[in-house]
């Protein structure tokens, strides 16, 4: 007990220990280290979180194995008197000393002071006076100057608040160190606010303490880079996140590693492989039902069956289900289209093996759910957004019901130690088995049924045609059925096939099994084979092979109308931007009028936005189709900006746009990449333009 007392109140002699007061020691501090070692520093005081380097941080004092001592600070005051015997100044700069790889640099020429601001010039014109140098620096960046002029030591690090075509200007205000900028100055883009590509840095060292070097940084927002630092390759070389080894460089063949790192290795090689062991994959769910679709057969009715009026008589949804209170709902986020909507319990009896692994998977919105499982009880709160849970438990008991006020689908008990995607037992009754039993219910009502002939007026449920031999129908091979269940998309006309084989067909458009000819209740036409003599019309939204009909503008590759009449001027224009959620390349063509240029537009940021894509990037492919008879003038909507490789908006052929335009002819190929995050409504790059 005292010893743990004193640890806990006095300084160690003789292990590591933290002092949590301040101390003050009245006849000074002497440090003293392992001399023996021929490479070890003496002394070695650190300040802060030190990191060597012209970008490091915090501050250290040491005494080298000669004897010399060193200290390293940021800024140094200096009272009265300050002398050195020698003086080598390093200076940090794009290259030359220590090289700093950053977004932007400049040699500044003069230096303009204004309200806030230094605005600082550089030259970007060669002596014919054309533009060679394009200002890389952006709004936000931080800009780093740290030289020496042979008289005084200058430094300052300051926010960037506008950029021109030949200056930038830094922020009086918000910056660090006192340094005020000045022609000659080396002004280095360090750092940026708000851009995270932009806050990376790469410093080389060839000279100081811990060189040669190299220094990545990352994440820069600020005036200080504490933290920053991910990766250093020199004397003590630093690696965070994830270090890639390629094969045929494995443990084995690194050298300097500790020698226990084969048995190290070897024991996470188990540990991995038990892990793997461990896994168990059932892939079969044991709850019936689970889709809450019912068994799409008939209740079986007898005397002692009581009928109230919710009561199902077809397809029961909670069959092989105890429900106390709730009901089946019909929801499109559920790969069954139906939900139980429960407020109380449900439970299905399921055999479970005693001491077997089992995980029980499913989705789920609401308020609360208590699961008892195999011996297990396991209480959630629901999140009001649809959520995947998992449970996993051991069967120490039978039993499985849930218990709650919750909206639950796609339920999935297995066997194992990981879930599986949610599919129906095997026990379950299959889909198009379903439908089938469902048109049985049909037939068996309409074998109840009547016909009526009152003159020329024929009343009927179904009426079926097919080969007539000898009074007797041989088979059937076409059909009118006046009968529909609710939800079904049932056959109202068909060809080429029996009743049976129509439903084939609505259940599997390519089922070779399907009949030939059907047109359902709700509208739907399956056809093997069409040939239209007069005009097609679609309606928006509807599709005909891989020709999309939408908005009133034809879109498709496979398939080309001579005549359109459907796609007025301003429809097709904005093709571009109505689609480029869906598709990124289009062949466009101008056969409205030949004698001047048809105008596409391309989407701007503000058009993004009006879908909910406002950071969407992408690559555009348009291409002037081989049939356009007159050109095509692409252009930007609102402001969005088309670029060259120089920085310059990019203007070709005839037209006249401030923010760019492109003409293209018959065989004209345009790539383009838009950035939302440049401009104020995004900027077009271009990447090829062939013509």
């Amino acid at each position: 007990v005292i010893k743990e007392w004193c640890y806990d109140n006095f300084l160690s002699r003789v292990k590591k220990d933290t002092a949590l007061e301040h101390l003050t020691l009245s006849k000074g501090l002497t440090v003293k280290g392992p001399s023996e070692l021929e490479d070890a520093k003496v002394i070695s005081l650190n300040i802060g979180e030190y990191t060597p380097g012209p970008l490091g941080a915090g501050g250290r004092v040491w005494v080298d194995k000669f004897g010399f001592s060193h200290a390293v600070v940021d800024i140094l005051d200096v009272r009265k008197e300050a002398t050195f015997n020698v003086l080598n100044i390093h200076e940090t700069k794009a290259s030359g000393g220590d090289l700093l790889l950053t977004a932007a640099d400049m040699k500044c020429t003069t230096t303009e002071e204004l309200t806030g601001v230094y605005r600082c010039y550089f030259d970007n014109k060669d002596k014919e006076g054309d533009i060679v140098l394009y200002n890389k620096f952006r709004v936000d960046d931080q800009a780093i100057c740290q030289i020496f002029d042979g008289k005084n030591l200058k430094y300052y690090w300051r926010l960037i608040v506008a950029v021109g075509a030949d200056y930038i200007d830094l922020s009086k205000n918000d910056c660090h160190g006192s340094g005020i900028p000045a022609s000659k100055d080396s002004i280095i883009q360090l750092g940026n606010r708000t851009d995270k590509r932009r806050q990376n840095a790469l410093l080389l060292s060839a000279y100081g303490e811990g060189s040669p070097s190299e220094r990545f940084y990352k994440g820069i927002n600020s005036y200080s880079l504490v933290d920053k630092r991910v990766v250093e390759i020199g004397e003590y070389s630093l690696f965070c996140g994830t270090v890639r080894i390629e094969a045929g460089s494995g443990w084995e063949n690194l050298d300097g590693l500790s020698d226990n790192i084969d048995a190290k290795t070897e024991l996470a090689k188990k540990h991995a492989t038990d892990l793997v062991d461990g896994i168990q994959i059932g892939g079969v769910n044991l709850l019936l039902n689970s889709g809450f679709t019912g068994d799409y057969n008939p209740i079986n009715l007898s005397t002692f069956k009581s009928l109230m009026k919710h009561t199902k008589t077809f397809s029961d949804p909670f069959k092989h289900w105890k429900c106390t209170s709730g009901d089946v709902i019909v929801t499109s986020v559920s790969k069954s289209g139906f939900a139980a909507k429960i407020n109380g319990d449900l439970s299905q009896d399921v055999d479970l093996i005693m001491a077997e692994n089992y995980v029980f998977s499913f989705m789920a919105t609401g308020s609360n759910l208590t699961i008892n499982l195999g011996g297990s009880t396991i209480e959630l709160t629901l999140s009001a957004e649809s959520t995947r849970y998992e449970i996993k438990i051991k069967a120490l008991d039978q039993g499985f019901k849930l218990t709650g006020v919750a909206t639950i689908y796609e339920l999935q008990l297995e066997r194992g130690t990981m879930a599986t995607q949610w599919r129906t037992s095997l026990d379950d009754v299959n889909k198009a088995e379903s439908r089938f039993a469902a048109i049985k219910y049909i037939t068996n009502a309409i074998a109840n049924g009547s016909t009526q002939i009152s003159g020329g007026l024929i009343l009927s449920s179904m009426m079926q045609v097919g080969n007539h031999t000898d009074g007797e129908l041989t088979n059937v091979t076409a059909g009118i059925n006046g009968i529909t269940a609710e939800d079904f998309d049932d056959p109202a006309f068909w060809a080429g096939g029996t009743l049976e084989d129509a439903i084939r067909a609505v259940l599997d458009h390519d089922d070779p099994k399907g009949a030939n000819v059907v047109i359902t209740h709700d509208g739907l036409a399956i056809f093997n084979n069409a040939h239209i003599r007069g005009r097609v019309e679609a309606g928006d939204g509807s599709k005909i092979g891989s020709l999309l009909i939408r908005r009133g503008a034809q879109i498709g590759t496979s398939a080309r109308f001579e005549k359109s009449y459907n796609a007025d001027w301003a429809t097709l224009s904005s093709v571009m931007i109505v689609n480029i959620d869906s598709r990124q390349t289009y062949i466009l063509e101008n056969n409205i009028d030949t004698s001047k240029l048809f105008t596409y537009y391309i989407p701007s940021k503000s058009n993004l936005e009006e879908i909910d894509l406002p950071g969407y990037s992408f690559k555009l492919t348009i291409i002037c189709s081989y049939w356009s008879e007159g050109g095509i003038l692409i252009k930007t909507a609102n402001k969005a900006v088309i670029s060259n490789n120089n920085g310059d908006i990019y203007k070709s052929g005839d037209g006249s746009s401030t923010y760019g335009h492109i003409e293209m002819r018959k065989g004209d190929i345009l790539e383009l990449y838009f950035d939302p995050n440049q401009s104020a409504d995004g900027i077009y790059y271009l990447l090829n333009h062939k013509y």
